[in-house]
């Protein structure tokens, strides 16, 4: 099933027709092949789903990004784009240090774990003084 990276703030529902809804929440959404498909068709799909793609709210990857075993996400096969977009929409620590494990085990890219130690720190910051990182 393909993967949608969703770096709004909000959750938010996108449609084509009754029986086809989506809701994307904050970070990793895995959606179904033909609902993803009729979101993006040219003539009927959503036009506000292509403008999130368009804007670069919403990233689709493709499901060579999952593990076969766990069926979650394994950040190893994702490009380091696609990574970092992952990373910094992901607001669970657990998550992320399963991600800072899997890139140390693997590639170990400096910009992806660069990128998973800033967000874990961040996270941890904000967890501290009582706020929300939002504004970061």
């Amino acid at each position: 099933m393909p993967v949608l990276i969703y770096n709004g703030a909000r959750q938010h529902t996108v449609s084509v027709d009754r029986k086809t809804n989506v809701r994307l929440i904050p970070g990793k959404n895995i959606v179904e092949a033909k609902a993803l498909e009729k979101l993006m068709d040219k003539k009927a799909g959503s036009p506000g789903f292509k403008g999130l793609v368009d804007d670069g709210e919403v990233e689709v990857l493709d499901d060579t990004v999952m593990n076969p075993d766990s069926g979650d996400l394994d950040i190893t096969k994702m490009s380091a784009k696609e990574a970092k977009a992952l990373v910094d929409a992901e607001p669970n620590l657990d998550a992320l240090g399963n991600y800072l494990k899997a890139e140390e085990a693997g590639d170990n890219r400096p910009s992806v774990v660069k990128a998973i130690n800033e967000a874990i720190s961040g996270i941890k910051a904000a967890d501290e003084s009582g706020g929300s990182n939002d504004n970061e």
